[in-house]
């Protein structure tokens, strides 16, 4: 494998499991209130996007610092950051959903 493959196929995975995660939690939510979830439950959710934008941002500025380091190529930091950042605007417009 060569360099930039070694650095992307950890962090693609880890966006995978983290979105599979986050999406097995909403369905459970949904089946278990029957689409109506609590105010405590509204506030997790909260919680929870503003996890999930810290650790966009701290990605986004992590692939930033490997790719002046030459560590990622252009393309593939142009993709990853591509990726990341409309990461970054859904959270921050369903941040904004729920206030």
């Amino acid at each position: 494998m060569d360099a930039p493959t070694l650095v992307l196929v950890p962090i693609l995975t880890a966006v995978l499991l983290f979105a599979a995660v986050r999406a097995a939690a909403l369905v459970k939510t949904l089946l278990r209130d029957g689409g109506r979830a609590t105010v405590a439950e509204e506030d997790a959710d909260r919680i929870a996007l503003e996890d999930e934008k810290h650790r966009i941002l701290t990605t986004i500025k992590d692939l930033e610092h490997e790719h002046e380091l030459g560590k990622l190529s252009d393309g593939d930091y142009e993709g990853l950051r591509s990726f990341y950042e409309r990461e970054a605007v859904r959270v921050i417009e369903a941040l904004e959903k729920n206030p």
